[in-house]
């Protein structure tokens, strides 16, 4: 098994070649080509994507902006790339360009300019010569979902872990992701740049509303005082975000933090009760619950907990820079959350069900005086998991996720379930699709 995972871990891996000006054979990119000149070049792949390089659009920055700022545009990167390939290619005496010929792998742009140019100057087609070679390939059959059995090595960790919201969010997406992610601890590859990743965003944004309620805990806020957080709010951003860093990304990054926590607050205040009350920030919740007879550990942590002195209602508040809703007000009757299949179809995140369950369990309160709220600062939306509900409505539904959290727990801890995939459907965007090979 290790050998087969260290192999599955290799595969992907690249390897740079370096070479000496004084050998013969050079191995280099496009780029590495400029100023030499060569008697025979052969460029490999060929193909869209690959020749130039597919570029992800940055969704933080609209196009025309990059110019503005001095930052290197995406265009403008292709076109020196372009440059590069059309003078490594004149400067050679031979060229050879090998593509992969297929329907869904075009050949490059590059490829197609050099024969248009060719043929116009000819005025003639298919002046350039093209060899198609067909190699025989033995076929073996298709790939089968991954199957990852339960070791007394495993079973030890899963009956020590604590389970927090998010790895049981992992396992409803995929028990493979969860046994890579939370079994394994495998986390997604980090690179050094100047500009701060997601991940990092996120941490920055929790740090400024953190910062900027701490002086208000366990405080009654009323009307009077919303200016006054907001302006608190301002100075905190101007001190969080005043980084080293002046690059064009994070410069558009502090703006638009800027906008969005200003535009989330105002509207969360004149949202909130008058008045009402922060009791926790950045909360350490846990408790356990029983699987199958088995006292399973849960912890989580909340971003806030507000109170409101007139209902006596408790909101546990959760913070996501993303802007996706997650939580059904109902279920279908045909659908039954004792089964894994239909959690997976069903359910995006059982978070918000958990925080009522662990602090109702932690605190001792009913569980009728504590809802949940998901803010979705990128859209300046929120969502409530007990929306306009009735006591009953209210049971039902918390029974229903809690029958769900049960059914996933009970899944991970069997020994007899081994980690596979329930469908394909989230392989392509999986960080560890490079180990399933699926």
């Amino acid at each position: 098994m290790i050998c087969d995972f260290t192999l599955r871990l290799l595969q992907p891996m690249s390897l740079p070649f370096e070479t000496k000006p004084i050998e013969s054979l050079e191995i280099i990119g496009v780029l590495e080509s400029r100023n030499i000149s060569f008697d025979t070049a052969v460029i490999l792949d060929a193909n869209e994507g690959v020749l130039p390089q597919q570029r992800s659009v940055d969704p933080l920055i609209p196009a025309g902006v990059h110019e503005m700022l001095g930052i290197p545009s995406p265009r403008q990167s292709e076109e020196i790339y372009r440059y590069y390939f059309e003078r490594l290619v004149l400067s050679s005496k031979n060229v050879h360009i090998l593509y992969v010929d297929s329907e869904d792998r075009p050949r490059s742009r590059y490829i197609e300019r050099i024969i248009w140019d060719a043929e116009k100057t000819q005025k003639a087609v298919d002046v350039i010569p093209i060899d198609r070679s067909v190699y025989p390939i033995n076929l073996r059959p298709g790939t089968t979902m991954p199957v990852i059995e339960k070791t007394p090595f495993v079973m030890e960790r899963l009956q020590l872990k604590s389970f927090s919201p998010s790895s049981i969010d992992h396992y409803v997406f995929c028990p493979v992701f969860f046994y890579y992610r939370d079994i394994l601890s495998f986390e997604e590859k980090k690179t050094i740049s100047d500009d701060i990743e997601a991940t990092e965003r996120g941490t920055m944004i929790h740090r400024i509303l953190q910062e900027t309620f701490e002086g208000y805990l366990n405080r009654e806020i009323s009307k009077p005082m919303h200016s006054e957080i907001i302006a608190r709010l301002n100075r905190v951003i101007d001190r969080q975000l005043n980084g080293s860093t002046e690059s064009g990304d994070y410069y558009l990054f502090k703006k638009l933090a800027a906008f969005k926590l200003q535009s989330f607050l105002q509207k969360d205040l004149n949202n909130a009760p008058d008045p009402f009350t922060i009791v926790h920030l950045e909360q350490r919740l846990e408790h356990t619950i029983d699987a199958g007879g088995t006292a399973v550990n849960l912890i989580g942590k909340a971003d806030r907990i507000d109170l409101d002195p007139g209902t006596g209602q408790y909101t546990i508040i959760d913070y996501k820079t993303g802007g996706s809703t997650q939580y059904r007000r109902n279920f279908p009757q045909k659908i039954s959350l004792s089964r894994m299949n239909d959690i997976h179809d069903y359910v995006s995140s059982f978070q918000l069900p958990l925080y009522v369950y662990l602090f109702h369990g932690q605190n001792n309160v009913p569980v009728a005086t504590v809802n949940a709220r998901l803010i979705l600062l990128r859209n300046n939306v929120d969502e409530y998991l007990f929306r306009e509900a009735s006591v009953e409505e209210r049971e039902a539904l918390y029974e229903t996720y809690l029958t769900g959290i049960q059914t996933t727990l009970l899944d991970i801890l069997d020994p007899a379930r081994p980690f596979t995939p329930f469908d394909d459907r989230g392989c392509a965007e999986c960080l560890f699709n490079h180990l399933c090979h699926v």
